[in-house]
């Protein structure tokens, strides 16, 4: 501890107390300090050894106590000379208080930095008259009484030299006006904020395709290709044929996952299908390919009741459990007559069977009431006869294709049936084009419905 460390008063205490502890040391029994004694008067010798012994006590605590002050109060020293000195906040003028007329305003000076002091060390912060400090290479740095306690100085503060009220930006804040390369530039768009022409042009439909009785997801495998290289996604679903509801829950859940305009194909029994699940708002147009199209409340049944029946019919075979199956040489004949031999067999190995009961199951919706839809007729069928197929499509108000295939159109004859798709995605993407929400216009027939035959007696 150094003595330019120790206050003014301290030590003016401390050199009073220890100066009377030297008196009383020097003056003894016999020679009592003059203080002992009353102004003008005299005291025997009893009461000076009193004052006397009672002045050695006395000095001694008051020296004690001197020394215990200058202890204490050294520590709080050192901190107060090691802090810098705290910049004053300049004075806010009172908003009652008004500058006198013709009086001029006062002009605020730039605060200058003294000079270095000759015996201050190299490198060490000269303090300006404003309480910022500037090293000796002149760049100014933030020196806050805070952080000179050992505080932390807050997010967001104000770097040194920053005008009022500016903070500091935070490097894990990314910069809005920067663009970042991992995003997808947005879509064009005019001036109102409705996509532009272009955008509504690059939209293509998804194709999902939905299965006949008897088949699976796989006949379409020359469907997908045609339409992939023509740009186009499509996606097969596997009906479970149990349950008219079960079916149409798969191609629900095809139409979640699918972004964007849709447009649903049906094969036979997949017609019935897209006819309850073409309600969906994704779907923009309906395919149906040798297909039923009920009516709301009407089943598979239904629409044949009282129409001609293809001679395939009969060879359909029921188990014990309900499940329909049709008989193995039937396939050559009668579902795939324009396949040839090795096809039918693997079609016959591999069919799929269908409940019995779906065909009773009757609809809610009609989609086709709503929507654009398509035709495609298969004019040798011998399961779904070529005359209910063509009234089906008249009666739908379909574009309408006929083709001289069997049942197994989308396996004989994939390139008509990917032509009829190809046309409703162009018609989706015109209509989206032109503002009609991702669906083309109703379109007339390509060729005039066939009337139905009236029922035989």
């Amino acid at each position: 501890m150094t003595a330019t460390a120790i206050p003014a008063k301290v030590r003016a205490a401390f050199a009073a107390g220890t100066a009377a502890s030297r008196a009383n040391r020097a003056f003894g029994p016999d020679h009592p300090p003059p203080c002992a004694f009353p102004p003008g008067g005299k005291a025997s010798l009893s009461s000076r050894v009193r004052v006397n012994a009672g002045a050695k006590p006395f000095g001694k605590c008051l020296a004690g106590f001197c020394l215990a002050a200058m202890l204490l109060a050294a520590p709080a020293v050192h901190a107060a000379d090691a802090a810098p000195p705290v910049a004053a906040s300049p004075a806010v003028p009172a908003t009652s208080q008004a500058t006198p007329p013709g009086s001029a305003a006062a002009t605020p000076h730039a605060p200058t930095t003294p000079a270095r002091p000759a015996n201050a060390p190299a490198g060490a912060a000269a303090s300006s008259s404003d309480g910022s400090s500037a090293s000796s290479s002149g760049a100014p740095t933030a020196a806050p009484a805070m952080v000179a306690q050992g505080q932390s100085a807050p997010a967001g503060s104000a770097p040194a030299g920053s005008a009022p009220g500016e903070t500091a930006p935070n490097p894990a804040t990314p910069n809005p006006a920067t663009p970042n390369p991992a995003m997808p530039a947005p879509a064009a768009q005019d001036p109102a904020g409705a996509p532009s022409e272009a955008a509504k042009a690059a939209v293509t439909p998804t194709v999902i395709l939905v299965h006949s009785e008897l088949l699976d997801g796989s006949s379409w495998r020359g469907v997908i290709p045609l339409l992939q290289r023509s740009g186009v996604n499509a996606l097969a679903v596997q009906l479970p044929l149990n349950s008219l509801w079960a079916d149409v829950a798969v191609v629900q859940r095809a139409l979640a996952i699918v972004r964007g305009p849709v447009i649903l194909v049906g094969h036979s029994w997949g017609g019935v299908i897209i006819t309850e699940a073409g309600v969906d708002r994704k779907v923009a147009a309906l395919v149906y390919v040798a297909a039923m199209a009920p009516d709301v409340g009407q089943s598979f049944i239904d629409r044949l009741r009282n129409a001609p029946r293809g001679p395939g019919l009969a060879k359909l075979l029921t188990d014990s459990s309900g499940f329909v199956r049709l008989a193995d040489d039937a396939f050559a004949t009668d579902f795939g007559q324009d396949l040839d031999a090795a096809q039918n067999r693997l079609l016959a190995a591999t069919q799929a069977p269908v409940f019995g009961k779906v065909f009773e199951e009757r609809v809610n919706n009609a989609a086709w009431k709503n929507l654009p839809v398509w035709y495609v007729v298969a004019a040798n069928d011998r399961l779904l006869d070529p005359g209910v197929q063509q009234a089906e499509a008249g009666r739908i108000k379909a574009r309408t294709v006929a083709t001289p295939a069997s049942h197994a159109v989308v396996l004989s004859q994939p390139e008509v049936v990917a032509k009829a798709i190809l046309e409703a995605v162009a018609a989706v993407k015109a209509g989206a084009a032109a503002g009609h929400d991702g669906a083309a216009q109703q379109l007339q027939p390509l060729s005039p419905p066939v009337q139905p035959e009236p029922p035989k007696k």
